[in-house]
């Protein structure tokens, strides 16, 4: 039983790791043919069953589920956005004239210069047509260079963007509770494993700490992509606060599971108010407006007492904006 589940883990893995790295390629897809490599190279791993997966429990499959209907979502997007260029007409040249008759007596039939082809078309084809204003060069990805690597479970290509130090700065409090999060999974996944081995028929709590993993997994993937975004300067930082904090809203199913482990509780105590205290009087402004309802849930912890503070402060900042 213990290797049974060792089994399903590891074929979850791959199949999230897959499908992850494709989500990547196809949003820093920049251009048409950059999204062309990008869906043959999909459409050669599924033909090698690289995007199958076998029997998972219910929580890994409602992720691979969600996996793919974000690929799905992400590649009507860009092919919408990158459409198929309509075939131009080929410019043939009528050189009819420019064809002597060769029974007719001339200087060219007089000469040692080989007689024209009446069979040749001289076709003028584009060698580049512009797809944005002259002056401006799209920039494209080179297969080949060091700019793209290969992933362990498919060659699609994973673009390296600048990250922006003082962005980096900035959202550094948040970082360093993403990383605890991202931890505190590595300790889930050797607790299952080791209760796996030792209780392979405990399902129930088997259940709980694959359920505890996926929330965690989760909220840590989905505040991570903000993340991302704001340090590459492809959002503001208006834009993550507003995007991430409801995602830790207690409201939220995922949040809700981990309230049952004080650790990780603490953890998503901490990232909420670390995006809070970004900017105090953004964060009043909402109570203000009451376009978000602030609610936090606080243990008799000192990460208890982090968030009185906070709502203290922002409630003062409140009243002070008024």
């Amino acid at each position: 039983m213990a290797s049974k589940h060792k089994k399903e883990m590891k074929a979850f893995n791959a199949a999230e790791q897959i499908r992850n790295n494709l989500i990547t390629s196809l949003r820093n897809c920049k251009n048409k043919s950059m999204l062309d490599s990008i869906l043959n190279k999909y459409e050669k791993n599924q033909k090698k069953n690289m995007f199958a997966v076998g029997n998972l429990t219910p929580g890994h499959r409602k992720t691979i589920d969600g996996l793919q209907e974000t690929i799905k979502e992400l590649i009507a997007e860009k092919q919408l956005q990158f459409p198929p260029k309509p075939i131009e007409e080929i410019e043939v040249r009528d050189n009819s004239e420019e064809i002597q008759n060769v029974d007719e007596p001339s200087e060219m039939s007089k000469s040692n210069d080989p007689v024209p082809d009446p069979t040749h078309v001289d076709a003028h084809i584009p060698t580049f047509v512009p797809t944005t204003d002259i002056g401006h060069q799209e920039p494209v990805l080179d297969l080949n260079s060091e700019a793209a690597t290969s992933t362990l479970d498919s060659d699609l290509p994973v673009i390296f963007r600048e990250i922006k130090p003082e962005r980096e700065r900035i959202l550094a409090r948040v970082k360093l509770q993403l990383d605890a999060l991202s931890d505190k999974k590595a300790e889930f996944v050797g607790k299952y494993s080791a209760h796996a081995d030792k209780y392979p028929d405990d399902l129930a709590t088997l259940e709980e700490f694959d359920k505890a993993m996926q929330a965690t997994e989760n909220i840590y993937n989905r505040v991570n992509y903000l993340y991302d975004a704001y340090i590459h300067g492809e959002i503001e930082l208006n834009v993550f606060k507003d995007e991430a904090a409801p995602l830790l809203d207690d409201t939220v199913e995922e949040v809700q599971t981990l309230k049952s482990h004080r650790g990780l509780k603490e953890i998503v105590i901490n990232l909420l108010a670390a995006i809070f205290s970004i900017g105090i009087i953004h964060g009043a402004s909402f109570i203000a407006t009451g376009k978000f309802e602030f609610r936090l849930f606080k243990p008799a912890t000192k990460s208890g007492a982090i968030v009185d503070e906070l709502e203290k402060e922002i409630g003062n900042a409140a009243a002070a904006s008024a």
